[in-house]
């Protein structure tokens, strides 16, 4: 997937490209890949299948992310879901909701996943909306 992100640097913690150029362009860059995978995180729904029953007692719901398909790139977790956010999903939403809201929560609470997937290719910066543009690609 190739994309565009534009983000001030303010934002980013940096009042200055000197400032970014001074402290090394790496933990820069670090942090555009984690928020472009943020910002990407759709991209690890299909990736996500759902292990067990919720179990309301011990408030867990266990998954598993598999990035390839292969059980090569695999994590397995478990999702926090407190009484209240229970009966909100599992009383009143309807089931197809229900999954998808619980798939979204999982892939947000795991974008880290991305982030070695995230390429950075042509990075400008312009001064006079002190912003930073880039291109990427996440390579799956």
């Amino acid at each position: 997937m190739k994309g565009k992100y534009t983000k001030r640097l303010d934002d980013m913690g940096c009042k200055t490209w000197e400032e970014v150029v001074e402290e090394g362009r790496s933990a820069f860059d670090h942090l555009l890949k984690w928020d472009i995978s943020h910002k990407n995180y759709q991209m690890l729904k299909p990736c996500i299948s759902i292990c067990s029953e919720y179990h309301p007692e011990k408030e867990q719901l266990e998954y598993l992310i598999d990035v390839y398909g292969d059980k090569n790139v695999v994590k397995h977790g478990q999702l926090y879901v407190t009484r209240g956010d229970y009966l909100l999903l599992y009383m009143r939403m309807h089931p197809y909701r229900r999954k998808e809201s619980i798939i979204s929560r999982i892939a947000l609470a795991n974008v880290g996943m991305l982030v070695p997937y995230v390429k950075l290719d042509d990075l400008v910066y312009d001064e006079n909306s002190n912003q930073v543009q880039v291109e990427y690609r996440i390579v799956l």
